[in-house]
């Protein structure tokens, strides 16, 4: 599995790695323009994770390092 922008990304305090967690719908602004928070099925639950802005811009800027 390629891990080169998990293992960074993993070094925020804001960041938390699921295993065994399926994203079933990415859910936007109404525009549909942004991704405001994600549907994840883990462990039989279904829970909405929603965005923080900048542990998301972290993370985007992390990832194009690679």
């Amino acid at each position: 599995a390629e891990v080169c922008a998990v293992t960074p990304a993993s070094t925020f305090p804001n960041v938390t790695l699921w295993t065994g967690a399926l994203a079933r719908r990415l859910l936007t602004n109404p525009a549909g323009t942004r991704v405001d928070a994600v549907e994840i099925e883990r462990a039989g639950a279904v829970v909405r994770v929603e965005r923080e802005p900048l542990g998301a811009y972290l993370f985007t800027r992390v990832a194009s390092r690679g």
